[in-house]
């Protein structure tokens, strides 16, 4: 699948906007750990109580490609590998074909389909 796709089914189950709920207090969606020449990007978010996977440039916005882990912490975690400096545009894809974005992004911004995605600069 090329390109960010638009919300399908099941939003009115997300907040206004397709994003993912964050609470204040609670810890960044996103952390970056510098490498020798990559970068470990971990996606968190809240247990949403259905499987969740990122999908983006990074990974082809291909669905099986990183599933998030569920935690013992309630929440739900994957850790990808990334080209530091670079630009990738992300979404978080849950279970029954429901898109959100990520408020700890770097940027959101328009897709081109109607909707939008999250920016990460690696």
């Amino acid at each position: 699948m090329r390109g960010s796709p638009t919300a399908v089914g099941g939003a009115a189950r997300l907040p206004a906007g397709g994003r993912v709920p964050h609470q204040e207090g609670q810890a960044r969606m996103i952390r970056r750990e510098a490498r020798k020449d990559r970068v470990r990007a971990t996606f968190a978010l809240p247990d949403p109580g259905r499987p969740v996977s990122v999908v983006g440039d990074f990974n082809g916005w291909d669905p099986l490609a990183h599933p998030l882990r569920r935690r013992s912490n309630g929440t739900r975690s994957v850790v990808v590998e990334l080209t530091p400096g670079r630009r990738y545009r992300f979404r978080y894809l849950l279970d029954g074909g429901v898109w959100a974005d990520d408020p700890a992004a770097d940027a959101i911004e328009a897709n081109g389909y109607g909707g939008t995605h999250g920016v990460l600069i690696a």
